[in-house]
């Protein structure tokens, strides 16, 4: 005995067995019972230029869009001049689309790519602790640029961590 299955006018047969098929993204592939499938692979959106995509996070980290809190997960895209904030519990990982990152802390605050013409202007933190480590671009440096309230920070290619507390 045979099980026919139609996918867009297309109809796939398979004994009836057991054999389950599955179709995911696009993909049809057979799966026996109590084996695994093959592995989910979602292709991952490149980031444009002055875009950052939240590869880890935990507690809450959010972007204030609007004068709304809007709660972040890895995955997210983090678009130009958005305020970053990570409360007591929160803490992320940023890739930018060079694959340099930046860690936000818990209790920090930071303006992500504030100014619009520039791309190099990284960040303007607030409050709080970042980490972060810059990319060299084809072993040259990479000219990234912060700000905090008492100073200017020109990076090159290097790991680097600056806090800034409610004092400035």
């Amino acid at each position: 005995m045979c099980v026919g299955l139609q996918f867009a006018d297309k109809v796939i047969r398979g004994a009836a067995c057991g054999l389950v098929f599955l179709l995911a993204c696009g993909l049809l592939h057979a799966q026996l019972p109590g084996l695994p499938g093959a592995p989910r692979t979602t292709p991952v959106p490149a980031l444009h230029d002055g875009e950052a995509r939240v590869i880890s996070q935990s507690g809450r980290v959010s972007v204030i869009r609007n004068d709304t809190l809007w709660i972040l997960s890895a995955g997210d895209i983090v678009t130009p001049g958005l305020e970053i904030v990570a409360e007591a519990d929160g803490n992320a990982i940023l890739e930018l689309s060079d694959g340099s990152h930046v860690e936000v802390f818990k209790n920090s605050r930071l303006i992500f790519h504030s100014n619009h013409g520039n791309w190099k202007d990284l960040l303007d933190l607030v409050l709080g602790k970042v980490r972060i480590h810059i990319e060299k671009i084809g072993g040259q440096p990479n000219p990234y640029r912060m700000y905090s309230p008492t100073a200017l920070i020109a990076v090159r290619g290097t790991t680097f961590d600056v806090e800034v507390d409610a004092n400035s």
